[in-house]
């Protein structure tokens, strides 16, 4: 197939618009090549995304294990361990993939993985910041095995040898690595003793995906502009809702709140998930004798498997999501909470935990990842909490049934700001979005406000002056 960019808002579906055809596509190399690797490699930026695409790969698959033979295998390098056999799903993160995958030899970096299909999941942050260098080594090497592939058909079709490649001129060669035979003859290279392009042999390319629900157009870092060079005839598929929340209005509520201090947002947080009376899942309620971070260090320290230790875990907290308050039927839901940085989720959290109502479950990086990764699966089974976190949960994962987003520190970006919302009304399903803000974000705020009023895409905001954004990352660092 042809390289795609496919743009298009959170929630609507892209892991699975991509994964389907991949593994009809890796089947069918399965059929047809038998025992011969083929590989889709699926780079992502975090851990967490990784272990959320491999699941929908292997539901997809209807749960087909690593080690079914004759069929599509899926691999979560994270946490599995690669076996070159046959036709793989092979998800990793970048720095991942260069640690497990490339070696050194004579100080030439080499790759024993015939990649067929690569996809960059996210790829605004695969090609930008500290995801830039190992995402575009990883993909120059697909590039120039590329062009090994289409050299190789030359020299197949041609019955030449590499030397005798070597000596032919360089505006042919040129055309060679560009679109390999084909490319040679129709440049005007007369060598070729058969007619034409008829019965030359092909080569199959690696196929190129790009997907994200942000894709910025903006200055000489634009992220669209890296897409085109890397790959000239790339089709884009967007979707209508891309950089914009006003398309879906209908159906995602937003309330605009300015507080004057972090503390009075707290307050606000406060208010609005509370209930009255003691309702279930506080942090010091009872639970068969323990309270739920007792309950989380025993089940810790029980010589239990992960995925046991996170059932009885969840089977016991799940209890946490009944009825809000007793006696009543009312009910907030799952409550998502973004804070600007590590510092405010934790003075959040414990804000939350003085007040009545909900258990409440951290998501940052100060939290470690098995616990982090525990809290998610808590937070997905419970009827109702609050899952406070800082933009480490605003990309890529699928928690159903959001009900509401609180942004208690509002978004550094027009860029954060759609990925943190995303995290409700999804899927075509209803959502509600809290935006609380200070005077430090005014400028963000009147930007996002104003296109949705006006119903256009906020991408204007992503490419707002340079001394607006200036004045944005000096605020954020100054909370850290």
């Amino acid at each position: 197939g042809g390289d795609v960019v496919v743009a298009a808002e959170t929630g609507s579906g892209k892991t699975i618009a991509y994964l389907a055809p991949i593994l009809d596509k890796l089947s069918r190399l399965l059929e047809s090549r038998g025992g011969d690797t083929a590989v889709a490699l699926v780079l992502c930026p975090n851990v967490q995304l990784c272990k959320q695409v491999s699941g929908v790969a292997k539901e997809l698959l209807g749960g087909a294990s690593l080690s079914s033979e004759g069929s599509v295998r899926v691999f979560d390098v994270t946490e599995d361990e690669y076996e070159e056999d046959g036709a793989a799903v092979v998800v990793c993160t970048p720095s991942l993939f260069e640690k497990t995958f490339v070696s050194y030899k004579a100080g030439a970096a080499r790759v024993d993985l015939n990649v067929k299909v690569l996809v960059l999941d996210e790829t605004d942050m695969l090609l930008t910041g500290g995801f830039e260098p190992v995402t575009l080594s990883i993909l120059d090497w697909c590039q120039y095995e590329d062009k090994q592939l289409k050299i190789d058909s030359v020299l197949e079709n041609t019955g030449m040898t590499y030397e005798d490649f070597q000596k032919v001129p360089y505006k042919f060669r040129r055309a060679a690595y560009k679109e390999g035979l084909p490319g040679m003859l129709a440049s005007g290279w007369r060598g070729w003793k058969g007619h034409g392009s008829t019965g030359v042999k092909g080569f199959e390319k690696c196929q190129y995906l790009f997907t994200g629900a942000t894709i910025p157009d903006y200055g000489t870092k634009s992220v669209e502009l890296q897409i085109q060079k890397i790959c000239p005839d790339v089709s884009w598929v967007r979707g209508e809702g891309l950089h914009n929340p006003s398309s879906f209005k209908e159906r995602l509520a937003q309330e605009w709140i300015e507080v004057r201090s972090m503390g009075e947002a707290y307050d606000l947080l406060s208010d609005i998930v509370s209930v009255k009376g003691n309702g279930p899942g506080t942090e010091g309620e009872d639970l068969g004798g323990l309270t739920v971070p007792e309950l989380k260090q025993r089940l810790r320290d029980a010589e239990l498997p992960v995925s046991g230790r996170k059932a009885e875990l969840v089977q016991r907290l799940v209890e946490l999501g009944g009825p809000v308050a007793a006696g009543t039927s009312s009910s907030i839901g799952r409550v998502v909470a973004f804070n600007k940085d590590v510092r405010h989720a934790m003075e959040c959290a414990e804000a939350l935990r003085d007040s009545e109502g909900l258990p409440v479950l951290e998501f940052h990086r100060k939290v470690p990842l098995e616990e982090r990764m525990d809290n998610l699966e808590v937070f997905k089974r419970a009827k109702n909490a609050v899952l406070v976190c800082t933009d480490a949960a605003s990309r890529g994962l699928d928690i159903p049934d959001v009900s509401c987003v609180v942004q208690v520190g509002f978004a550094s970006s027009a860029v954060d700001y759609l990925h943190r919302i995303g995290r409700t009304a999804r899927a075509g399903k209803r959502g509600r979005v809290v935006n609380i803000y200070t005077g430090d974000s005014l400028d963000l705020v009147r930007s996002v406000t104003k296109a949705i009023k006006e119903e256009r895409p906020v991408q204007d905001a992503f490419s707002r002056k340079r001394s607006f954004r200036k004045k944005i990352k000096k605020e954020s660092r100054k909370n850290y």
